[in-house]
């Protein structure tokens, strides 16, 4: 009993790791127990202006990025699968200041088809859903 208990245990955790090589995209990653991969993408609003992108949690640091205005720079995210703690947070440089945001916090972002769509403008960021727009203040220091 204890025989087949432990195969079928590890033939779920086997299908929820299946491709966990770093190489699966958001889109391919499957529902299951454990969450699936994010992709976090930010587009430039900021008129005439680039944006410099620099955002980490607390293990990963992403380097900065050039963004110009209308385009787009995106990476993935693994929430945790046991809590919501899954923190990503972003310096932004543009007009000779400097911005912080929170850009994915999992006990905020509910994210439809495995994406978390950003705008990012002079007052703040703004996250896209399916049919509006919640836009945010920049955080404090």
């Amino acid at each position: 009993m204890i025989s087949v208990l432990y195969l079928l245990l590890t033939m779920v955790l086997g299908m929820q790791v299946k491709g966990s090589d770093g190489g699966v995209v958001a889109s391919e990653a499957e529902d299951g127990l454990f969450p699936s991969k994010v992709t976090i993408e930010m587009t430039n609003f900021i008129q005439k202006q680039h944006l410099i992108v620099h955002c980490k949690d607390k293990k990963h640091d992403l380097g900065a990025q050039i963004i110009n205005t209308g385009e787009t720079y995106s990476f993935v995210v693994t929430p945790n699968a046991f809590a919501k703690v899954t923190l990503y947070f972003c310096k932004f440089y543009f007009a000779s200041s400097s911005y912080y945001f929170d850009i994915y916090r999992q006990d905020r972002d509910d994210c439809p088809d495995h994406g978390c769509y950003w705008d990012i403008f002079e007052n703040g960021p703004c996250k896209i859903n399916l049919r509006s727009r919640q836009c945010f203040s920049w955080n404090g220091n």
